[in-house]
């Protein structure tokens, strides 16, 4: 498979992901969602602004050029 960009840890999700395509040319996403789990029962709510949302998609890296012109080809 092809490897598109990652392992990344996303900054606010705070997961680690992958991006692949697939044979029949989709992107996917691999993530691990389980390395944000919180068992305590007090954890307080985090809201994100949208100054750190710009930052980027993972470790304040900028989203991938690909993202903005590539998306699942046309069927037949």
């Amino acid at each position: 498979m092809f490897i598109e960009t990652g392992p990344h840890r996303h900054a606010v999700q705070q997961t680690f992901s992958l991006y692949v395509y697939e044979p029949g040319g989709n992107r996917v996403e691999l993530c691990n969602p389980l390395t944000r789990l919180i068992l305590a029962p007090d954890w307080r709510t985090i809201t994100w602004t949208e100054a750190e949302r710009a930052k980027g998609q993972a470790w304040g890296l900028k989203t991938i050029a690909s993202f903005h012109a590539r998306g699942t080809p046309p069927t037949a």
